[in-house]
């Protein structure tokens, strides 16, 4: 069963979301004496919702969450957030869709103090979901003290579609530098990029540059930056690319897929 992790559970700046996007630990904001007058319990959350009722399967899903210390004492909370995937079957994962892994991070109020974070999954484009739950909870001394649900709707992602160019810029005997260029040949703005291929060969990344990456093997993952996640239709993505090794066999990558979809 395909799983990922968590794509982000830290605020988001102008996307990444992460990674797994975003950066920098989530803000307890300042006192509200408004919120904590209507306030009961340890801790009230406020609200918890996506930023749009309606997503793309292949776009990034974010929902904000806003929760109130209620007490007037600092609290050290804990905040978990798990997600899972609908679809017309009722609770069994839809075809396509992925296991997405819980997250768990400190939450830390100050007396009668806000807490906001936002939680970003990505919907891959080849997830038949109709809709996608996140649910989150505080814990204070291994106690739950508030839950909150948000769903969104996905829509189907036949719009998506994306080509992939992997260019060798330069080859030596145990080492290359190779760049990628990304196309949306969709219809639709592409707000975040997870990209994963194969190498050919028995090549070792180590040193990448407009992304952030993994390799297990021969296999890559490639993210976005902050700066990097939105592709227009039609517009091509430049400025990708790193440095790495082989022994053996510097043959080229295949099966490029972004966001759950075979690019050509």
């Amino acid at each position: 069963m395909r799983r990922i992790l968590r794509l982000a559970a830290l605020p988001i700046l102008a996307l990444f979301a992460l990674t797994l996007a975003g950066a920098g630990p989530a803000a307890a904001a300042a006192h509200s004496s408004a919120a904590a007058a209507s306030c009961t319990g340890t801790i009230q959350i406020d609200s918890f919702a996506f930023a749009s009722p309606v997503v793309t399967a292949g776009q990034l899903a974010s929902a904000k969450l806003v929760a109130t210390n209620c007490t007037a004492q600092p609290v050290s909370a804990t905040v978990q957030a798990y997600g899972r995937f609908f679809g017309p079957s009722g609770n069994s994962l839809p075809p396509g869709c992925p296991v997405v892994d819980p997250i768990a991070m400190p939450a830390n109020f100050a007396a009668n103090g806000q807490y906001t974070n936002t939680f970003g999954t990505l919907t891959f484009a080849g997830c038949t979901a109709t809709s996608y739950q996140e649910y989150v909870s505080f814990y204070v001394g291994g106690a739950t003290v508030a839950t909150a649900t948000a769903t969104v709707a996905i829509q189907g992602g036949a719009s998506f579609s994306c080509h992939v160019a992997y260019t060798k810029q330069s080859e030596w005997q145990g080492g290359f530098v190779a760049s990628i260029s990304i196309t949306n040949t969709g219809t639709l703005p592409i707000s975040y990029w997870r990209l994963t291929f194969t190498f050919g060969g028995d090549q070792r990344i180590s040193y990448v540059w407009g992304a952030t990456f993994a390799q297990n093997g021969n296999s890559v993952t490639l993210v976005n930056t902050a700066n990097n996640g939105t592709i227009a239709p039609g517009a091509t993505l430049t400025g990708v690319g790193f440095v790495g090794s082989w022994q053996n066999s510097d043959a080229p990558p295949s099966g490029f897929t972004l966001n759950g979809v075979s690019c050509t």
